[in-house]
């Protein structure tokens, strides 16, 4: 006997599969992250080919089968139409989806990333200037890192518990953030300037549309970049 499901998706990747199948990675609202295969969807005449493009928002229905999930239904709720058309917002989107790819190991429903998704789609679509793209991406990274257990505790120092001061530094070794003090007990240690160490805290903090159209630079961005991929190998 098989079972039907109803939910809302993002599409998140899309790979061939056979003569004219794809297998779609989905995160989904009820569901978490899951797989489904889209029968004969490169057939220039399937009805779904239309609905099941990467990087939409979706009302998605399948079908749960004895080995896979199997689309029967699709209708598009949001294509997020400017994602598609600029580079460096695909990029964006396409890095987004593999940090999710990469992290989420299982099958299970949260509404917190589910939200996150959602915002973080919803504002790509609308900005247009590149920094206010890039503050998006990392906004994105350090939320989902938190929400998925790779909390970055920027507030004390990991091995002592101590306030942190202006000077601190992130441990390649521990990934976590050391005081002054502490630095020389943690290998591989890099120094986190005071102005990036605000820009995280701004982060953890606030919502997105706070942090769009501050004056951040290469500087900032490169810190942010080293502290992600510390956590996330993209």
């Amino acid at each position: 006997m098989y079972f039907t499901y109803k939910t809302k998706a993002f599409i998140l990747h899309q790979e061939d599969s056979g003569e004219a199948d794809r297998i779609l990675s989905l995160y989904t609202k009820d569901y978490g992250l899951i797989e489904v295969v889209a029968k004969g969807e490169r057939k220039l005449t399937s009805k779904l080919r239309a609905f099941l493009q990467p990087f939409s928002l979706c009302d998605v229905e399948f079908v749960q089968g004895k080995n896979a999930k199997t689309v029967i239904d699709s209708q598009v709720i949001e294509d997020f139409y400017f994602v598609k058309k600029n580079l460096q917002k695909l990029v964006c989107a396409t890095n987004i989806s593999n940090i999710i790819l990469k992290t989420i190991t299982d099958s299970q429903k949260d509404d917190n990333v589910w939200s996150l998704i959602l915002i973080a789609f919803s504002l790509l679509d609308k900005i247009n200037s590149e920094t206010d793209i890039k503050i998006l991406y990392y906004f994105f990274v350090i939320k989902f890192l938190s929400l998925t257990g790779y909390h970055i505790d920027i507030f004390k120092c990991s091995v002592c518990g101590g306030k942190l001061s202006k000077e601190c530094y992130l441990s390649f070794f521990d990934k976590n953030v050391v005081c002054f003090n502490c630095r020389k007990s943690s290998k591989d240690n890099v120094k986190i300037d005071f102005e990036t160490m605000i820009v995280l805290k701004y982060i953890l903090r606030s919502q997105i549309q706070a942090l769009l159209g501050l004056p951040l630079n290469e500087n900032h961005f490169k810190k942010l970049d080293l502290i992600s991929k510390q956590y996330i190998e993209i």
